[in-house]
């Protein structure tokens, strides 16, 4: 054996002359190996002036004298270039990159990541870890990924006395915070400094009550929001009232009970009562409130006392609604006035006219042509066509009012008001039906039904409107096929179309459309559920006009189609009062 076997160094033969050309050999090539550093990886040409000494790892296409080297280590020696092949586990470092390569026997590689780092006492990413923060990164943004499914954070503590939370800072200063700090109940809070925290909210953790620590303000919003659901709550800065969504309906909030004992605050628009006292309340005469009772406290001034005792109160189980008074308050009056409930009922009649729009019909009467009995007008087209009255179905369908296509082809029957009876807009408007369909439509026996503010009674589409639409085999312009409840709005023959989740059955079905009093917001609901929300192309404008009612219209088969109607409804509260 001439050489050794990991690094080939010659090795001095017995009796060998000149022992130091050997000694010398082996020397260069220990230099050129140990403490192993190249100056380029990438350097595929020789340089033109080499110093003995200089090492680089030939990339996969040397040129010039490195030809055929590729993947070698050219180490320039006495004014030559020498080439070193690598053996797996050789290790050096790249000048010009700053990095440590390894040899896996075929390639060059940068160290491979350790699998596991565990019980690190201190880790600093682009920063430098301490006692309080054992792990300290810098960086942009943090990722955690998933490895297939969820992921959780988890912050542990040691007691429910101990807190476990995320802390916000600006300059290492805190700002917000939210965990569990100080027990088990999840607290959110603020500050401005750092050191003093306001605390905005707090959940109790053994039964999830939220409870607000700080008073509430809700973002004044110019009207309704476009598609409220139950539960929701906003404050209308236009009409200046808080106002909700329930059962389905958005509503003003008023305030309910009673109060016994304390202090209570009124206004007649310039001057607060306030009322104290144990089981009584006392209100301070002003401007439009009239004396019944008159006292003086030394606190509050002058007062009205009144008290009533209800437990000793007798009901009266038979009222004389004729002749029975009420006490009524008028501003313009210095004292109560007595009023009797038909002359009550009288004045908000009256009142109604002027404020609104009603129309109800149960259908107790049978239809017909002129509809003066039921206030809708009976509208057929083909042999058999007929809108009449039939048995009622169960003990709360008072009056049913059926609709048959007959046995044309094309045949319809309507049962509506006139088509230019309203304009929508000036008023929040509702229309309710409460109506069934026996028999569902097919490919062989196809209608349409329409339910709502409809301007049309022909088989032409809607110019103008807001209705549901039932249209199985999509015959309506820009309708789907489907067996589901559509919702449209048409203003000059341009149309809407939402098509709900909601199934057309053969059961009795409550439909309602309410359209806000500006005609920019039309809400559908089936069975008091929100359908669908609609906010373009409903008719306001001037010639857009429409009235309502309920449309049944065959376009395939002989077979008569009806639908069943219980009742129909309509109501608007103007913007402005008219008269």
């Amino acid at each position: 054996m001439s050489d050794t076997l990991n690094l080939a160094l010659p090795y001095l033969a017995a009796s060998q002359a000149q022992k130091h050309v050997t000694h010398n050999e082996a020397l260069t090539l220990l230099d050129g190996l140990v403490q192993l550093s190249v100056k380029s990886r990438v350097v595929a040409a020789p340089p033109g002036s080499p110093i003995d000494g200089d090492r680089y790892l030939l990339p996969a296409s040397p040129t010039g004298a490195w030809v055929g080297q590729a993947g070698r280590i050219a180490l320039r020696m006495d004014g030559a270039w020498r080439f070193l092949a690598a053996k797996e586990g050789w290790t050096l470092w790249v000048d010009d990159e700053d990095t440590s390569l390894t040899f896996n026997g075929a390639a060059w590689n940068a160290p491979g990541v350790p699998s596991a780092l565990q019980n690190l006492s201190l880790l600093g990413v682009n920063a430098t870890a301490d006692a309080g923060s054992k792990f300290s990164l810098a960086s942009a943004a943090s990722l955690f990924n998933h490895v297939g499914n969820g992921h959780q954070l988890k912050l542990n503590k040691n007691a429910a006395g101990d807190t476990a939370s995320i802390l916000f800072q600006t300059g290492f200063s805190g700002r917000a915070e939210f965990g569990t700090t100080g027990d088990d109940d999840f607290h959110v809070k603020v500050s401005s400094d750092g050191s003093a925290f306001n605390e905005a909210l707090v959940i109790t953790g053994s039964s999830g009550l939220v409870t607000a620590k700080k008073t509430v303000r809700l973002q004044p919003q110019t009207g309704d929001p476009a598609s409220p659901v139950d539960g929701q709550l906003w404050y209308d800065q236009t009409s200046g009232v808080f106002r909700g969504r329930q059962n389905g309906n958005s509503v003003n909030l008023v305030g309910s009970g009673a109060l016994t004992s304390g202090y209570a605050n009124m206004s007649d628009g310039g001057t607060v009562a306030a009322a104290a006292g144990a089981d009584t309340f006392k209100f301070r005469v002003g401007t439009g409130l009239a004396a019944i009772v008159a006292s003086n406290d030394p606190t509050h001034g002058d007062n009205i006392l009144l008290s009533l005792d209800v437990a000793g109160m007798t009901e009266d189980t038979a009222p004389d609604i004729e002749n029975d008074e009420l006490l009524t308050f008028d501003d313009s009056a210095a004292a109560p006035r007595r009023a009797s409930p038909r002359n009550l009922a009288f004045q908000q009649t009256k009142a109604a006219a002027r404020l609104g729009f009603e129309f109800f019909t149960d259908f107790i009467q049978e239809t017909s042509a002129t509809a003066t009995d039921n206030g809708l007008t009976e509208t057929i087209s083909g042999t058999g066509a007929a809108a009449a009255a039939v048995a009622a179905t169960a003990a709360n369908t008072i009056g049913i009012a059926q609709c048959s296509t007959g046995t044309t082809a094309t045949g319809r029957c309507a049962l509506a008001s006139s088509v230019s009876a309203l304009r929508l807009g000036g008023g929040a408007w509702i229309f309710e039906t409460h109506l069934a369909v026996p028999v569902l439509s097919g490919a062989s026996e196809r209608f349409q039904l329409l339910a709502g503010f409809i301007d049309t009674l022909t088989a032409a589409n809607q110019a103008d409107g807001v209705y549901f639409l039932y249209d199985e085999g999509g015959t309506s312009t820009g309708s789907a096929a489907s067996g589901n409840w559509q919702c449209v709005s048409a203003s000059n023959s341009v149309r809407s179309f939402s098509t709900t989740s909601t199934a057309v059955g053969t059961g009795f079905v409550r439909l309602t459309i309410e359209i806000n009093a500006a005609g920019t917001s039309a809400t559908f609901f089936v069975n008091g559920t929100l359908v669908a929300t609609i906010t373009t192309n409903i008719p306001i404008a001037a010639g857009r006009e429409t009235g309502f009612g309920i449309f049944l219209i065959k376009s395939v088969g002989v077979t008569a189609r009806v639908v069943n109607a219980d009742y129909v409804a309509a109501a608007c509260s103007f913007t402005t009062k008219r008269g």
